[in-house]
């Protein structure tokens, strides 16, 4: 019998002065003196009632939640030009919270070329009119979640190669973008000349410097690791000669 029921059935009517008046009395049971009491329990007996009746419900536990693998290192740090018959090495440390291990992807200009729990991968190639554009590491865990960290390489213009050589000064829009961490900043000289390429915030403060220094003729492209800056609208301004060009890109993490 639920404790609801046994009290209900507590409650009586009492006829006084025959008949005409009625007041509502209340008889207890020892049996519903038990039932009452157990208000000072009340806890402990509805835990004892699902634990009988339902004891999935409290034998249920919610499964320990999956943590994004993080990077801890990766080398090298920048190449600002990636030359031909030139033997690279690159290194990505990374931890995964949960102990689980890591599969690291790289791709070469987005194309998959290795893939296992091996965190190096050598690169080089040989022909000069072909320079790959970049190499990104996606290192990801057993239930799909994962980071990546890319590399962007810069390449000369070829002498006596037609389609290697700038005809004006241009600052291309960086790629990709938005972006976390990393992204890539193309530029294009048609002579040589004294560049800067500087990164703003939405303050107008310097935040990095990545090209300050005289430059060829030619097709370049550098890359911003924002690894250790906050999310939010950043500004990248080339001056080059009488060049000057600003464009606006967005770090979301």
């Amino acid at each position: 019998m639920c404790p609801v029921l046994v009290v209900c059935l507590g409650l009586h009517q009492r006829c006084l002065d025959g008949g005409q008046r009625f007041v509502q009395v209340t008889f207890v049971s020892t049996f519903e003196r038990a039932v009452l009491s157990m208000k000072r329990s009340t806890l402990v007996f509805y835990v004892a009632v699902l634990s009988a009746f339902f004891p999935f419900v409290l034998s249920a536990q919610t499964p320990p939640a999956n943590h994004k693998p993080v990077l801890v290192s990766y080398s090298p740090r920048t190449i600002e030009t990636h030359l031909p018959n030139v033997t690279y090495k690159f290194l990505v440390v990374a931890h995964d919270p949960d102990g689980d291990t890591l599969i690291y992807s790289w791709k070469v200009d987005r194309v998959l070329v290795q893939s296992s729990r091996d965190s190096t991968y050598t690169m080089m190639y040989t022909d000069p009119l072909k320079p790959p554009h970049g190499l990104a590491c996606v290192f990801s865990e057993p239930g799909g979640l994962k980071d990546s960290i890319t590399w962007s390489f810069d390449y000369l213009a070829v002498p006596g190669d037609p389609g290697s050589i700038a005809v004006r000064c241009a600052l291309e829009q960086n790629y990709p973008n938005p972006f976390n961490p990393s992204t890539t900043i193309r530029y294009e000289l048609p002579q040589a000349v004294t560049v800067s390429l500087k990164i703003f915030n939405a303050l107008g403060e310097l935040v990095a410097t990545l090209v300050d220094e005289h430059k060829a003729a030619g097709f370049y492209q550098v890359q911003w690791n924002a690894l250790n800056v906050p999310s939010g609208i950043y500004f990248y301004r080339l001056h080059a000669g009488e060049y000057s060009e600003t464009r606006k890109l967005l770090l979301i993490k």
